[in-house]
Formats: C-alpha cells, sequence, structure tokens
C-alpha cells in the first residue's frame, strides 16, 4: 500500500464481525405507553381513595355501631353458651355418675374392668365439655377483637388510606376488600371483605 493512499476499514484476521453501537436514542412509543400506565394507576389510586370516602364512617357512628355490633355478638355468645348448658348438666351428671359407680366398685358390684372403661369415658366426656367452654370463649373473643378492628380502620379511612405508603395501602386493600376487579378507564368494581362488609352494608355492624 502506498504512502498516500487512503486506508479501508477492513474486519481484523481473526474473522470477528465487527463491532455493533446500541442506539440509545428515546423510544417515543414505550415512553407514550409508560405514561398511559402510569396516569391509569393514578386514576385507578384516585377511584379506590373514593372507595374508601364511601366506605369510612366517623367516630361518632364508631361508638353507636360498636355498642350494636358488641350486644348483637353478646347475644350469638349467650345462645351458644345456652347450648353448652347442656354439657353442663351433663358434667354434673357425670360427677354424680362417678360417685355413684364408685361407690358401687367399692361394694364390689361392678367388675373392675367394666368400672375403669365407664370411668374413663366418662372422664373424657368431662374433658369435651371443658373443651367446648374454651372453644366457645376464644372464639367470642377473636368475633368481638375483628370486630373492633373493622370499626378502627373504617373510622376516616380515606385519610388513613391517602397518607399512608404504598406498602401500607397495599396492606389495607388486602384488608378491606375480598376483591378489587379493575376494568376499563375507571371502572372498578369492590368486593368487601365479610367483616366490613356487615358495617358498611347495614350500617349497623352484624345486624344483617
Amino acid at each position: 500500500m502506498s504512502a498516500g493512499a487512503p486506508s479501508r476499514s477492513s474486519t481484523p484476521e481473526t474473522g470477528t464481525a465487527p463491532t455493533t453501537r446500541t442506539s440509545t436514542a428515546p423510544q417515543p412509543g414505550k415512553d407514550c405507553a409508560r405514561k398511559r400506565k402510569h396516569l391509569r394507576s393514578d386514576r385507578v389510586e384516585l377511584r379506590i381513595l373514593d372507595l374508601y370516602r364511601q366506605i369510612e364512617i366517623t367516630a361518632g357512628q364508631r361508638r353507636r355501631w360498636e355498642v350494636v355490633a358488641l350486644t348483637r355478638l353478646q347475644r350469638h355468645y349467650d345462645a351458644s353458651l345456652a347450648q353448652l348448658n347442656r354439657a353442663t348438666a351433663l358434667a354434673a351428671e357425670i360427677t354424680d355418675k362417678g360417685i355413684r359407680l364408685e361407690t358401687a366398685n367399692d361394694a364390689m358390684v361392678v367388675p373392675a374392668d367394666l368400672y375403669a372403661e365407664v370411668r374413663e369415658r366418662l372422664d373424657d366426656e368431662s374433658r369435651d365439655a371443658e373443651r367446648e367452654r374454651a372453644l366457645l370463649a376464644k372464639a367470642h373473643a377473636e368475633d368481638e377483637r375483628r370486630l373492633r378492628e373493622a370499626l378502627d380502620i373504617l373510622e376516616d379511612a380515606a385519610a388513613t388510606y391517602a397518607n399512608a405508603d404504598p406498602a401500607l395501602r397495599r396492606q389495607l386493600n388486602q384488608t378491606v376488600f375480598r376483591r378489587i376487579l379493575i376494568g376499563a378507564e375507571q371502572d372498578i368494581r369492590i368486593e368487601l371483605n365479610d367483616d366490613y362488609n356487615d358495617v358498611v352494608s347495614s350500617g349497623e355492624p352484624g345486624l344483617q
């Protein structure tokens, strides 16, 4: 090659293809899609905030509804406890049978193996009755806790949601709503979880 001849581009002797540069130019289509998605997300948030405004209750409502709801829960508990009173009567009968059975055993009226079998069954029945009482009391306490939690969240719900960070908003939505169905534009339909549906749909929690 002569000194004055212009140089020509060539690939290296290894055969490696020339390096291709990736364009960093903006892609209008993707940018527009992102903006539309962001705007749609903002509209959804505003719509959900509006839903919280619709279902929130005032402090006065909360106090009144709590009294009504707790009264209803207590009625249910008392009714269930009345049913378990039969277990109480049974427990007393079990005790009486046990005393009479022990007396009979002392008098050698019943065989020892039969006495042991009946005694075991009576003890099992007594333990079952106590277990049912404990479960009933636990369920009643849990119902009261869930009711108060629902009322706490629904009181000034819109302000709570508006001031929450994204993580807390997700937690609130999962707690209050069973499902949030998002359609075109602002078409959003919600299904409340049972505790909140009782409050919102009736205006008197738990009185449906």
